[in-house]
């Protein structure tokens, strides 16, 4: 099992992340969706990781555990119930897509602004209410997925994100949208 690149464990019954990966040292990518996974505390050192699919679980917490992977490049948790995400996603430092398209979160996660690589965050069906500033944190940010949630305004600190080429703010509450969105450099 040690040349072991890619393994898929879509559809099953697992209920928690199976271990003993962390002994295959070249696992690069895994999926574990369509599973019924709810705790991911147990998540064990995997630096080869560099896609993690954990679509449709029962997972609510994103735990510190999640810097166990810090070799990610894309993670995406989509159709979970998540609400809460540790702050230590932040560890991920060469992250370049995150998705939590359809799940329960209030705000963008604190970790998220120190992301250096992220260039994808899909944020689709939540329940986000506010950007805040620190979104000009995101440098290398090309595409923003904001569609579907209680966004009532939209910060002008939006308009320092020169690498956006895409942003999708349908089906929110706004009301207006700042001048910076008009004057992004296309």
């Amino acid at each position: 099992m040690r040349a072991l690149q890619r393994l898929d464990l879509n559809a099953n019954r697992l209920t928690s992340f199976p271990t003993g990966l962390d002994r295959n040292k070249n696992l690069k990518e895994l999926t574990l969706s369509n599973n019924s996974i709810a705790n991911l505390n147990t998540l064990p050192v995997l630096p080869s990781l560099e896609k993690l699919e954990l679509i449709r679980n029962k997972i609510e917490v994103v735990p510190e555990a999640i810097k166990n992977l810090y070799g990610l490049k894309r993670l995406t948790l989509n159709y979970n119930s998540i609400h809460t995400v540790h702050p230590a996603i932040a560890n991920l430092t060469v992250l370049e897509q995150l998705s939590f398209y359809q799940n329960k979160l209030t705000n963008i996660p604190e970790g998220v602004y120190n992301l250096p690589a992220l260039r994808e965050i899909d944020l689709y069906h939540n329940e986000i209410e506010r950007i805040p500033d620190q979104i000009s944190s995101l440098k290398k940010l090309e595409i923003l997925y904001l569609s579907h949630n209680k966004l009532i305004s939209i910060p002008h600190a939006i308009g320092s994100l020169h690498t956006l080429t895409e942003l999708y703010l349908s089906d929110n509450r706004l009301m207006e949208i700042p001048a910076a969105i008009t004057e992004l450099k296309t």
